[in-house]
């Protein structure tokens, strides 16, 4: 057996998670610009996999034989709507952390993730005012997702 990784299914997976009110993209769905299609979340193309970490044997073996533990973070933005749209910020701000709050809960509640052998929802490193890959402007974050994957083995 050879070590294989799942990169491909779990991006899959996470599209396919059914969340009320939001599309959610894999790898070949990405966005070039996300004008009229709010509410979003897609992995982010220039920093999707990072803190890959493959060095982690559970056993002895050589060619693949060996079982290991391999970590690493996926990288996703949720963008809710265009700052242009936005005439009152209250009155879109709650709907936004209510779709954080459903993504996070989706993430945190899901054990049978394809391709994953624990997914964990990381940090939250910004929020508020986010680009599209063209600079178009929303109100928007950025999720992370700790991924475990066990591979390898006879």
């Amino acid at each position: 057996m050879t070590i294989s990784l799942d990169f491909v299914t779990i991006a899959g997976a996470i599209a396919a998670l059914d969340i009320p009110g939001i599309s959610i993209k894999d790898i070949t769905g990405i966005p070039d610009s996300n004008l009229l299609t709010t509410p979003v979340m897609y992995p982010i193309f220039e920093r999707f996999i990072t803190d890959f970490n493959g060095f982690n044997p559970e056993t002895f073996g050589i060619s693949g034989n060996e079982q290991m533990t391999v970590t690493y973070t996926l990288n996703y933005r949720y963008l809710h709507c265009t700052i242009g749209t936005i005439s009152n910020v209250a009155a879109v701000y709650g709907g936004f952390i209510e779709n954080i709050e459903k993504i996070a809960e989706k993430i945190m509640n899901n054990d049978t993730l394809s391709g994953v052998t624990d997914i964990r929802l990381g940090l939250i490193p910004a929020m508020g005012t986010i680009p599209d890959s063209v600079g178009n402007m929303y109100l928007g974050c950025d999720l992370q997702m700790f991924i475990k994957e066990y591979v390898g083995g006879a």
